[in-house]
């Protein structure tokens, strides 16, 4: 039953429009019943133990702030930027991918981000660069065959992919300039 109640408090904590509360206004406004208080505060005492949340001096439940380096899925935008979603909450919220920094990665991959401490976006949230892909959403995609020198090359169709792929073996397959 903690962990109901973890998940129920780190989505509380979450909203925009939290601001830090000790943990019987948070156990108010999350309308825990009197008899599982007890089980509340073990909740928030293990989300506390695993980093899921920091207690402060003056005693306030908040999100932790963002470490250097996140893991999160990434959502692409059609205009080359796009945004990271966290895999644990943090104050920050989600992190801005600026174009150029998303590798390549595409939409729905879990990706491993470093955080820039000195740019931010629009001034908000904060930025951050694509290091590395550790699971990719999708691995089959569709485009058309072109040729440049001697090399095959896919324009992929859909808003995935940007880039051409270069395509290794399609002379072996007896491919055309314009084949799906």
């Amino acid at each position: 039953m903690p962990a109901r109640y973890q998940n129920r408090i780190l989505e509380h904590l979450s909203h925009k429009g939290y601001r830090p509360s000790l943990p019987k206004v948070i156990a108010k406004e999350l309308r825990v019943e009197q008899d599982l208080k007890d089980i509340f505060k073990e909740a928030l005492q293990h989300a506390k133990e695993e980093g899921f949340i920091e207690i402060g001096r003056d005693g306030c439940v908040r999100l932790p702030v963002l470490p250097d380096e996140i893991v999160g899925k990434f959502r692409s935008n059609k205009r080359g930027f796009g945004f990271i979603t966290p895999s644990q909450k943090y104050r920050e919220g989600d992190v801005y991918i600026p174009r150029g920094g998303e590798g390549d990665a595409i939409t729905g991959d879990i990706v491993r981000v470093s955080i820039s401490r000195s740019s931010r976006w629009k001034g908000k949230g904060p930025a951050g660069k694509i290091i590395e892909v550790i699971e990719r959403a999708k691995h089959d995609f569709v485009g058309t065959l072109t040729k440049q020198g001697k090399q095959w090359l896919a324009k992929p169709d859909g808003i995935e992919l940007h880039d051409f792929i270069l395509i290794r073996d399609a002379s072996a397959k007896n491919a055309r300039v314009g084949d799906k």
